[in-house]
Order: C-alpha cells, then sequence, then structure tokens
C-alpha cells in the first residue's frame, strides 16, 4: 500500500517571491537557482501575478534574431517582471 503525498512534501522549504519591479533577470536568476518553472510575483505583501519560464521565453529575443550581445543584454536589462507576469492569480 503506498502512503499518500502530503503537500508538506511536495513544497519547498521557503517561499520564494519576486517583486513585480524587480528586473527580468532576477526572476530567471532565482528560478534557475532554485530549479522552478513559476515564481509568485508580489506587490505590497500581496500576489498579484506569477511569472512562468514560458513569459520568459516569449519576452526575450530569439538568438536567431541576429542581435548582438550587447543589444541582447540591453533588451533584457529593460524588461521588469510586471511586463510579462501573468495576472490575475487565483
Amino acid at each position: 500500500m503506498t502512503t499518500p503525498l502530503l503537500v508538506q512534501d511536495a513544497m519547498h522549504p521557503r517561499a520564494v517571491t519576486v517583486g513585480a519591479h524587480e528586473p527580468l533577470s532576477a526572476a530567471v536568476v532565482a528560478m534557475q537557482e532554485l530549479g522552478v518553472k513559476r515564481l509568485p510575483v508580489v506587490q505590497a505583501g500581496r500576489v498579484i501575478g506569477i511569472v512562468t519560464d514560458g513569459e520568459v521565453r516569449r519576452a526575450l529575443p530569439a538568438l536567431s534574431d541576429g542581435l548582438s550581445p550587447w543589444e541582447f543584454t540591453d533588451h533584457v536589462g529593460r524588461v521588469r517582471v510586471r511586463d510579462v507576469m501573468r495576472a490575475p492569480v487565483h
């Protein structure tokens, strides 16, 4: 007989969020370091959205667009989490 999986067994030991006004690169670094595909977006202590790896991919120019490394970096640096997050969260 199998034992049921509890939420506490699957959840991350600490809640990690990203601020709406933070650069998208901050969310990408956090997601990469934690090995997660989604992060809650908070503002004034409330969850206002979610950013996923899909939103990140859609927000960044494709490497095949022919941008120089400087142009790519400039574009990425201008994108904020609030620009790509999915909201509202239910």
